[in-house]
């Protein structure tokens, strides 16, 4: 297989053209371009004000200071860092676009790190040893471990029994839940939502109408990627990831599980004959009876012998007994 070609890109300034992974050194050593601020107590430099800041604290000042966000618990002895936080996090603002894609991020530190990894040639990544997806950070990688495989929730709401993987969610949780905190409202139907993302997943699927994600297999579509990828587990690969916690059963889908545990564990029979006092526990055990019992139909023959069956298991259990035998 032949090795991926690098992206090329153009300097704007000189022209020349070089690989994207590069371009950002480039900018820097050739061309002077953001080449960072000088520390004047020792004259290092760093790439960003708050780096700056943090190393005349660490290597000067001796601070330890920790600035809060106001709205999740993340900290940072830069004021300037949290203030880029606030930015990126709460207030979405993307004011750094990637020159390649378009892309748009809310620290130039962001898109140094988007065009590397993205774009460039080098970039490596780290593989899960479990399911072999890949990240670009070890950390990005514990997360998906700890939340994924190992399913864990270790930040737990004291009002009620949700769980969540990370602190900022617990916060955000009890915000949207709790305290009823929907600062953002639909421009089309006024409906209000907690989370901004929430807010243009409805503007897609309701109002829009979209249906961007298409089955490679099919031609369904989907407004949802999760509603996809339950699509092909559950038509195309019949994955039966339902597992009944009372016995060995497994369904392919929910609703499966939940007629079964309904019929099977707690024998409900919600299925009632209309010509006779029978009830079954599922639909086409009720269909079944009907045909058999009083339609008298036995539209299932064998083709080893005379005999006929109203329902196919009953002509598959037939032919293993008699004829296999």
């Amino acid at each position: 297989m032949a090795a991926k070609e690098p992206i090329r890109v153009s300097c704007l300034i000189c022209e020349k053209v070089i690989t994207a992974h590069y371009l950002i050194s480039h900018l820097r050593m050739v061309h002077k371009i953001g080449n960072g601020h000088e520390c004047n107590v020792c004259g290092r430099r760093e790439r960003s004000i708050g780096g700056l800041e943090a190393h005349i604290r660490k290597r000067h000042l001796n601070a330890e200071q920790k600035h809060d966000c106001p709205v999740c618990p993340y900290q940072n002895d830069s004021q300037s860092q949290v203030q880029s936080h606030i930015k990126g996090k709460h207030m979405s603002v993307r004011d750094h676009s990637c020159h390649i894609c378009r892309k748009k991020v809310s620290t130039r530190q962001l898109l140094d790190r988007h065009v590397a990894r993205v774009h460039g040639d080098g970039a490596e990544k780290v593989a899960c040893w479990i399911c072999s997806s890949k990240f670009f950070s070890k950390r990005s990688l514990k997360l998906h471990v700890n939340t994924v495989h190992e399913m864990r929730r270790d930040y737990k709401c004291p009002k009620c029994d949700s769980a969540f993987t990370q602190a900022v969610h617990l916060k955000t949780h009890d915000m949207t839940v709790h305290q009823k905190v929907k600062d953002y409202k639909c421009a089309t139907c006024n409906k209000t939502f907690g989370h901004k993302s929430t807010m243009e997943k409805h503007v897609r699927i309701v109002h829009e109408k979209r249906r961007d994600y298409l089955c490679e297999l099919c031609d369904s579509t989907f407004s949802q990627a999760v509603h996809l990828k339950t699509h092909v587990e559950q038509v195309h690969e019949r994955v039966k990831s339902q597992q009944c916690a009372q016995c060995d059963a497994a369904f392919v889908q929910p609703p499966d599980l939940r007629r079964h545990i309904r019929a099977v564990h707690e024998n409900q029979k919600d299925h009632q004959c209309n010509q006779c006092d029978k009830a079954f526990g599922y639909l086409i055990s009720l269909k079944a009876h009907i045909r058999s019992v009083h339609e008298k139909r036995r539209d299932h023959e064998c083709g080893q012998c005379s005999s006929a069956f109203a329902d196919k298991s009953y002509l598959k259990k037939h032919v293993r007994t008699v004829h296999d035998n």
